[in-house]
């Protein structure tokens, strides 16, 4: 008896009972795939670390960090606001009628998400 063969395909939808695309909805395709790119791409440099001087133990130094610590949280409190209200968008944007969804709007979306990521 021959052996069962296993196909796998990924990234792609199988379309076979849909109607084709509209413009809109193929430009929102291109969108999501680039956002994806992008992800995929800051994914690999998370292990890249930056090279930072020595510091010392003085006040001037002490208050460089403390001040850099500041900047950096009010920036990834920034970008999860930014990547909330994206996801917010998303889902009151494509809660209806797909007839009526203004596909324009989600691609600012999905690139403001895929940004701040």
């Amino acid at each position: 008896m021959p052996q069962a063969q296993l196909q796998i395909t990924s990234g792609q939808m199988h379309r076979g009972h849909m109607p084709p695309l509209t413009s809109a909805q193929q430009a929102l395709t291109g969108t999501i795939n680039s956002s994806m790119q992008a992800v995929n791409a800051a994914q690999a440099t998370l292990d890249d670390f930056e090279t930072l001087p020595p510091f010392g133990q003085n006040a001037v130094s002490k208050a460089w960090c403390k001040n850099k610590m500041d900047e950096s949280k009010h920036e990834i409190h920034s970008q999860v606001d930014a990547i909330t209200a994206g996801t917010a968008s998303v889902v009151n944007l494509t809660a209806g009628d797909p007839a009526d969804t203004d596909y324009t709007a989600v691609g600012c979306a999905v690139t403001t998400i895929s940004s701040n990521l």
